[in-house]
């Protein structure tokens, strides 16, 4: 069996140096994984290895190059990855990539050397659904905190992180109808606009540069549709910029019902990292 493993870095292949965590040249997870299954054939390349709070679109497309171009030689792929941005990483995958083999896209909370690193058990769940040869597809093997085993995540529905928290959690499975995206790539330019909500929310002004808005709704799926938020969408409109917003399912509240004369689109069945993701590609 053969196994590539695309290394970009994070923290999974780190470790702690000067009281910091940094890349690896040859991280120890490749190390392990050599050691441990010697009847697997692995390859090993690193298109680059940077920490991933600086991936950026042109990193993803990388990746996705990587793996269109490896895809036919080998039984399954790992990608280890940094834990902050494996959402849209593994997002443009699942979206991109058609695959007929497990794509694992595997990151940790520590260090593999650090005792308490989920990596090791992450690695060997992506390691097993490869072996088992009955998965095809994207996938992100995870083990939080606390937890005993790691869980297999859809890429489409990881929920952000929760403050400090390295744990990872997905709502369920999507069905998205993801044939138009096959064999696209990402826009390299800033041209998807992301708009939390909270109370007295100041709204950007708005250039021809910005194609897609995404307004981040509450938790009961509102957005606050007063005077200014009114202002913002029109603007919008007459720059030809596109809004969206992640739909809630169930009873609606009653603010909802101003989102279709202000141009909003309600995507459902997506996490925000997936729609971005969507947004971006070209």
């Amino acid at each position: 069996m053969k196994v590539l493993i695309i290394h970009t870095g994070g923290t999974i292949g780190s470790s702690v140096k000067n009281n910091y965590i940094s890349v690896d040249t040859t991280p120890d997870i490749v190390k392990y994984a050599s050691e441990k299954y010697k009847d697997i054939n692995f390859h090993t390349i690193s298109p680059y290895k940077i920490l991933s709070e600086y991936l950026n679109s042109k990193h993803i497309n990388t990746i996705l190059d990587q793996v269109d171009a490896n895809i036919k030689q080998f039984d399954g792929i790992i990608i280890t990855h940094g834990s902050d941005t494996i959402h849209y990483t593994a997002a443009a995958l699942a979206l991109c990539i058609k695959t007929e083999i497990p794509i694992m896209v595997v990151c940790a909370a520590k260090p593999p050397a650090d005792p308490h690193s989920n990596a090791y058990d992450n690695f060997d769940l992506a390691v097993k659904y490869i072996i088992s040869k009955k998965h095809k597809g994207v996938f992100v093997p995870y083990k939080n905190d606390g937890e005993n085993t790691a869980k297999i995540h859809d890429p489409l529905t990881l929920l952000p992180h929760q403050g400090f928290s390295a744990d990872l959690y997905s709502d369920g499975t999507s069905n998205i109808n993801k044939v138009e995206f096959y064999n696209k790539r990402l826009c390299e330019e800033d041209n998807v606009l992301i708009v939390c909500s909270y109370p007295d929310c100041v709204y950007p002004k708005l250039d021809k540069k910005i194609k897609s808005v995404i307004l981040i709704p509450y938790h009961s799926g509102t957005l606050c549709c007063d005077g200014k938020f009114k202002k913002f969408c029109d603007d919008a409109t007459c720059l030809g910029i596109r809004i969206y917003t992640l739909a809630r399912n169930g009873t609606q509240y009653e603010s909802v019902k101003e989102f279709s004369n202000l141009g909003i689109e309600c995507i459902n069945g997506v996490s925000l990292s997936a729609l971005y993701i969507m947004l971006k590609l070209k």
